[in-house]
């Protein structure tokens, strides 16, 4: 759920957020949500009571037998995610988290661990620009790459479960054998060391982080 009405208003409102979430199940044919994600801009935060709001209209959602876990999300990293911990109206983070965008290892992956929140992961392939990366120092085999990446990824400690796109079964069948073998071993090191000299690479790990932090 991404809402950009100006302070996100529409999602702290309960008639609302209740008609797009039962919306939702009837086009999933579920009775109800696992995880609802829910994504607010630092707009939001300028209300002070606007979290509050989000958390009383979430609980409802969840007496109702309508959502069993709320994530947590923003478009702009960590305070907005610090302020979404300390509400206590979310039971996971959703973030951003691979090998060129770690920045939520600063603060926000041990915050919300430290109040109990799972820490699920996405974009363990920045968005396919990993193997643009690659290919810049020549890293031809992209699934050796991939692989390197999700190892990377499951040696994150605080790391509850990681959300990987597929686009082929055999995509998801390497996903699976790194699960089953997730050590990193001294080629997946050296293979991640020669990402990092990619220009692409330094590049996008300095624009993630100055996003995160700004």
């Amino acid at each position: 759920m991404y809402d950009r009405d100006p302070g996100n208003r529409k999602m702290a409102e309960y008639p609302l957020l209740k008609a797009e979430v039962e919306r939702i199940l009837k086009l999933m044919r579920r009775e109800r949500l696992d995880f609802l994600n829910l994504g607010i801009t630092p707009d939001a935060l300028k209300d002070s009571g606007y979290l509050a709001r989000l958390r009383s209209t979430i609980e409802r959602l969840k007496a109702d037998g309508l959502v069993r876990l709320a994530s947590a999300d923003t478009f702009r990293g960590e305070s907005v995610y610090l302020s979404m911990i300390a509400s206590g109206a979310f039971d996971t983070i959703f973030i951003n988290l691979n090998v060129g965008d770690d920045a939520g290892r600063g603060k926000v992956i041990p915050a919300a661990r430290a109040a109990g929140m799972a820490v699920v992961a996405r974009e363990a392939f920045m968005k396919g620009e990993l193997f643009k990366m690659g290919a810049e120092v020549r890293l031809t085999d992209r699934a050796k790459l991939a692989r390197a990446a999700l190892k990377w990824l499951l040696a994150v400690p605080e790391l509850t479960s990681a959300v990987v796109g597929a686009a082929e079964p055999e995509h998801l069948a390497g996903a699976l054998g790194v699960v089953a073998n997730p050590q990193p071993t001294s080629e997946d090191q050296t293979i991640l060391e020669r990402l990092k000299s990619s220009p692409l690479f330094q590049a996008y790990q300095a624009q993630r982080r100055r996003e995160f932090l700004e």
